[in-house]
């Protein structure tokens, strides 16, 4: 048996998430101590952000996160467009086999899950981009798939996570 489990509904701090400035967004999420990366165990040292891009590559992501995998994120509002130069790295990166995202305000309880364990980066056997955790599989919406975009942009469903309960896993 499989239980799907789906992601907590838009929370009353919405509205203040969608007015957001892209560095506001940044500092919410990888500022100094107080940034949700750090206080989910990623270090500040280990979370590469281009100062100044005078010189830099135009369009590389926003964020390179190392832990126990390597995570490249593009940093948008939740209106904003990545921009051509910004699609060509999002998708020769993901096209590598690298862990790609895109991510908006909206997405924080995601981001929240994808940042608070130590998932395994994989493919289906469809080639779909997944991660793993013990006996949890999921598929963020905010994931980026080479030559598609976001997962959610493709139609695929919202974010989900399945549990395999026949493993022996309880109810999630």
């Amino acid at each position: 048996m499989t239980t799907f489990i789906s992601p907590n509904p838009p929370s009353a701090a919405q509205p203040l998430l969608d007015a957001m400035l892209e560095r506001e967004w940044d500092q919410l999420l990888f500022g100094s101590k107080k940034g949700l990366a750090p206080i989910l165990g990623w270090r500040p040292e280990l979370c590469y952000h281009t100062l100044r891009s005078k010189g830099s590559q135009s369009g590389f992501p926003d964020r390179v996160l190392v832990r126990d995998r390597i995570i490249f994120a593009e940093l948008k509002r939740d209106k904003g467009k990545p921009t051509e130069a910004q699609k060509e790295w999002l998708d020769a990166l993901a096209g590598a086999g690298a862990e790609v995202y895109l991510w908006r305000p909206q997405d924080l309880d995601e981001i929240a899950t994808i940042l608070g364990k130590r998932w395994t980066f994989e493919r289906s056997i469809d080639g779909r981009p997944l991660l793993r955790s013990e006996l949890t599989v999921c598929a963020p919406q905010s994931l980026w798939v080479a030559g598609v975009g976001r997962v959610d942009e493709a139609g695929e469903p919202r974010f989900k996570c399945v549990v395999d309960e026949s493993a022996g896993l309880a109810d999630a």
